[in-house]
């Protein structure tokens, strides 16, 4: 028997209407999505591994207004125990929808720690897959590390999306 193996690429970065967005991941887990300011590669996916390809296609259609909810295999790699925590209940946060940094707090079962919940949001190394940008302060927006600029039009794209249907 012969083992045949695959060199797949396990870093790819897209276009996004937002900007271009770095995805890394083992051969069959997601572990960072990040915005960057480098060139997009070409657009061929075939040598990508199969949870890029994956991931890849779900962001096509997200921004495309298809897809509400990502599904994919994450792996958090980084980050502490209280982090993980904010961000599994971050990806809880429905489409269209908004929470507080204190609604979070609260929900993980430390209402004082608001503050903690927006430094780990800040921390966040799997954007829109963890959707930090649906989180906000009681006085307006918020801060996003991508730009205020970004969680801006990402909600607003998502009300626009919600609105349509």
């Amino acid at each position: 028997m012969r083992l045949e193996l695959k060199n797949y690429s396990n870093k790819f970065v897209m276009e996004t209407p937002v900007g271009n967005i770095m995805i890394s991941a083992s051969t069959d887990k997601i572990e960072r999505i990040s915005f960057v300011d480098v060139p997009c590669d070409s657009i061929e996916t075939f040598n990508l591994s199969p949870a890029i390809r994956m991931i890849v296609d779900q962001i096509r259609e997200y921004f495309n207004g298809k897809r509400k909810r990502f599904d994919v295999d994450l792996k958090f790699s980084t980050g502490t125990e209280f982090q993980k925590s904010v961000w599994k209940t971050t990806m809880q946060i429905p489409y269209g929808e908004v929470r507080t940094y204190s609604q979070i707090a609260k929900q993980i079962g430390n209402p004082q720690a608001y503050r903690a919940v927006a430094n780990s949001l800040a921390a966040n190394p799997l954007v829109l897959i963890v959707p930090c940008h649906r989180v906000v302060s009681k006085k307006g927006i918020g801060g996003f590390s991508a730009g205020v600029w970004r969680k801006e039009w990402l909600l607003n794209f998502e009300k626009m999306e919600e609105d349509k249907s």
